[in-house]
């Protein structure tokens, strides 16, 4: 059940990494589309204050349009950020104007978004260091429609391994985000969690459920049942990953206050799934059940 956990962490990484296309987007407005966007984009965006005042000026809407009309471009812009300065300078923009990217994303297009963060994974991954957790969970939490339309296209395998180097980042991001709207994109794209788990790694997903406790509890509440327990299903070596590196106190709290999510999730799981999780995990089960309230497991 807690695996839907990562589900949540999908959903700040794809906004997270929208937002690195946002202020991307934000520069060219200001550029020819075809003129030399590499050497006019380094020069501009190794300066701070001189991107982040761009911004700040710009109409975000008018921004997105350009966004959206331009996605081509838009990938071929974001893979000029590769370099630590320029990826330094357009972190402090996204940090240092939130409003904007609120409204800029608002009116983006998740459609034309999407492959650009497909296509720069390892972009994405140097960049989330960088920014302010707050600042993007703030975003997603104001922008659970898109959020939910954007993972319907998203790679998978892209969006895992942007998670899985980035742990200390996601655990602290977590903490910010509403579980409402983590759950309203999770359930709506079941299809996506049990594709993702087979490339998450287990141990950072445990990280930051262990470093959340309260909110865990909060989105199991959230959560519909059935495709979290379809998603274990169909990844039963992450399950066993997973409750390697779970603590067993921060699990049983989780599911003394979700008797229905735990009743629910039983209902769809596999048994043969839980028992081999269950027999490479014993000494957690153990831990697990000692703590565990009767009247939420009956």
């Amino acid at each position: 059940m807690l695996l839907r956990k990562p589900v949540q962490i999908v959903v700040n990484l794809a906004v997270i990494a929208l937002l690195v296309g946002l202020v991307a987007g934000g520069v060219l407005m200001l550029l020819p589309v075809k003129g030399p966007v590499g050497t006019v984009l380094g020069k501009m965006s190794s300066q701070r204050h001189t991107l982040a005042g761009i911004i700040s000026g710009l109409d975000p809407v008018a921004v997105a349009r350009a966004i959206n009309d331009n996605p081509d471009f838009l990938s071929e812009l974001l893979s000029e950020l590769e370099h630590p300065e320029n990826q330094r300078a357009t972190a402090a923009a996204v940090n240092e104007n939130p409003a904007f990217l609120l409204a800029l994303v608002g009116a983006l297009d998740p459609a034309a978004i999407a492959p650009a963060i497909n296509e720069n994974a390892d972009l994405i991954a140097g960049l989330l260091p960088l920014l302010d957790p707050e600042v993007l969970a703030g975003t997603v939490n104001a922008s659970s429609g898109f959020t939910s339309d954007l993972l319907g296209y998203l790679d998978p395998e892209v969006i895992a391994s942007v998670v899985n180097s980035n742990g200390a980042f996601l655990t602290s991001l977590v903490s910010y985000l509403d579980p409402g709207v983590v759950a309203g994109a999770a359930n709506a794209n079941p299809e996506l969690t049990a594709t993702l788990l087979s490339f998450l790694d287990p141990a950072v997903i445990a990280a930051a459920i262990n470093a959340n406790g309260a909110w865990v509890s909060s989105l199991l509440s959230l959560l519909d049942p059935a495709p979290t327990a379809r998603a274990i299903n169909a990844n039963p070596a992450f399950l066993s990953g997973l409750l390697r590196n779970l603590s067993p106190a921060s699990l049983a709290r989780a599911l003394n206050a979700n008797g229905a999510f735990l009743a629910g999730v039983t209902r769809y799981t596999d048994p043969e799934v839980v028992v081999r999780a269950i027999n490479d995990n014993k000494s957690f089960l153990i831990g697990v059940v000692n703590r565990m309230d009767p009247r939420a497991s009956a």
